[in-house]
């Protein structure tokens, strides 16, 4: 099977304005766009910029040592004397914080979502679909753009409340945390995991599915099965591990 096969045939329109609106409202055409021209910059600049501003706004706005506290509370550990004192350098230790944690938000993206192409590339070696690279990381970016949507509820919730003593599982408030009145704090890895994703994040597995589905001539089933495999095994991983 080749790529061209895969490809919806007719005329598309394979604007990346065109593009956006099509992912969110007829995610058919979005694909097939994608399919004959598959673009990656605009989604991947997006997913990286708007992660790194709420990652570096909120972590200057926290209380750096009071997260610190928090963190080490949380994992069951005891808490240095200088931080339970309010003492260790926490203007400069923010600041430290604050770049590390943003170019680790922003490595996250790209690393999960080569990742993601890689996988499918590999898959779709085996099965013979003549699917490029860039058009799986093209898969991979445009199904992430309903997750935008949890980052600018988060963005909208460091700009309207006050976020120094506001932990990072509160700053989606479309997260399954937040909507369902759960605290994650203390939970486990996997649970804290699950409690911080969003509905969005399904919505973006339905939409890499059905790309998935549509460029490969696959069922849904099968699509789905292929899809939600990597983020099922590892979560099973982690919580076998923290079972342990």
């Amino acid at each position: 099977m080749t790529e061209e096969t895969n490809a919806e045939p007719g005329a598309v329109s394979t604007g990346t304005a065109s593009i956006l609106v099509n992912v969110f409202t007829a995610p058919r055409e979005a694909f097939a766009a994608l399919a004959v021209r598959p673009t990656v910059l605009l989604p991947i600049l997006a997913l990286v910029l708007l992660n790194a501003a709420l990652v570096a706004w909120y972590y200057s706005e926290v209380d750096t040592l009071w997260m610190l506290q928090t963190m080490l509370e949380d994992a069951g550990q005891e808490v240095p004397p200088e931080l339970a004192g309010g003492q260790g350098g926490g203007d400069r230790m923010g600041t430290i914080m604050t770049v590390t944690a943003t170019l680790g938000a922003v490595l996250q993206i790209l690393i999960v979502l080569f990742l993601a192409a890689g996988y499918f590339s590999l898959v779709s070696l085996f099965g013979n679909d003549g699917v490029t690279f860039k058009r799986w990381l093209s898969l991979a970016a445009w199904s992430s753009m309903p997750t935008l949507l949890g980052i600018l509820s988060a963005l909208v919730n460091v700009a309207v409340n006050d976020a120094t003593h506001m932990r990072p599982t509160e700053l989606n408030l479309l997260s399954f945390g937040n909507l369902l009145g759960i605290d994650a704090a203390g939970a486990g890895a996997v649970r804290a995991m699950l409690l911080a994703m969003d509905p969005t994040m399904l919505w973006a597995l339905g939409l890499m599915t059905f790309g998935y589905a549509l460029w490969t001539r696959r069922s849904v089933a099968v699509s789905l099965a292929i899809v939600a495999a990597p983020p099922v095994l590892v979560l099973g991983g982690l919580g076998l591990i923290v079972g342990m």
